[in-house]
């Protein structure tokens, strides 16, 4: 990840409010972006939640210390297995998790009066894309493991 310090008042706002933007990024994009056939499963909207504030999570202590997990990251490709999402889903949902973190920062700024600046929003969105660049491989080797996993059971 990169050498510069990012906003505090970022990673603070992000801090505080980890459930409430992971309701709006669940609400606002990952329903939304469900397959027919997803919405209709109940158990996988529900056991979502958790992978959700989880994830978020992670970035945020990953972008502020500059250190990563590799076990959560390994984990989080297990769950999005387990939730059964494919490949291509887990690529579109790091997407638009960065999209619901910009929106989501330009509501607070804009609406709440968050002491940031567009600037340290998108030092903060190339630090988010310079970590999924990062863990990606982490997720997909977890996801991929799962997978195998999955198949020696049958």
């Amino acid at each position: 990840m990169g050498d510069g310090k990012i906003s505090d008042n970022i990673i603070t706002i992000m801090s505080k409010n980890v459930f409430r933007f992971s309701e709006y990024w669940y609400s606002n994009y990952i329903v939304k972006s469900l397959t027919k056939k997803a919405e209709d499963r109940t158990i996988y909207i529900e056991k979502y939640r958790g992978p959700i504030v989880s994830t978020i999570t992670n970035g945020i202590k990953a972008i502020d210390s500059k250190r990563i997990d590799a076990d959560s990251y390994l984990k989080m490709g297990r769950d999005h297995f387990y939730l059964g999402l494919s490949l291509v889903e887990m690529e579109k949902n790091q997407v638009l998790m960065e999209q619901a973190i910009f929106d989501f920062l330009q509501i607070e700024k804009n609406q709440n009066n968050a002491a940031i600046t567009d600037k340290e929003i998108t030092d903060y969105l190339l630090e988010f894309r310079q970590l999924n660049n990062t863990v990606t491989p982490l997720i997909i080797e977890g996801y991929l493991e799962a997978a195998e996993e999955s198949k020696l059971e049958r």
